[in-house]
């Protein structure tokens, strides 16, 4: 979502559109609750956890730079949909995507 409205800007509303369009059936795949095995793994859908979690990784698996992703719940990835749910531009001062977004200011605390 950050790089659609520069696009757009440029006068490329299709590539525009297609960022738009693909950010948009990444959180519809995350918002799909998780469907969980008889051994309480994942054996489908999304990765929203039935607490309101969402998943590190839907399985474990090595990280080339020292680490693993496990399937649990974490604080990082329920915090990246949070910032998701608010239009909310964690790398930018006040949170907005760019003076030209089409999303509205997130509203201060």
């Amino acid at each position: 979502r950050a790089r659609s409205p520069d696009y757009r800007a440029a006068g490329d509303s299709a590539k525009a559109a297609a960022l738009d369009a693909d950010a948009d059936s990444m959180v519809a795949e995350m918002d799909k609750p998780m469907q969980r095995c008889d051994n309480l793994k994942w054996c489908g859908g999304g990765l929203k956890q039935e607490d309101g979690s969402y998943l590190y990784a839907n399985s474990r698996f090595f990280i080339s730079w020292g680490w693993y992703a496990n399937p649990i719940g974490a604080t990082s990835s329920t915090a990246w949909k949070i910032f998701t749910d608010h239009h909310y531009h964690p790398f930018v001062l006040g949170g907005n995507y760019t003076a030209g977004s089409p999303y509205p200011a997130p509203a201060p605390f």
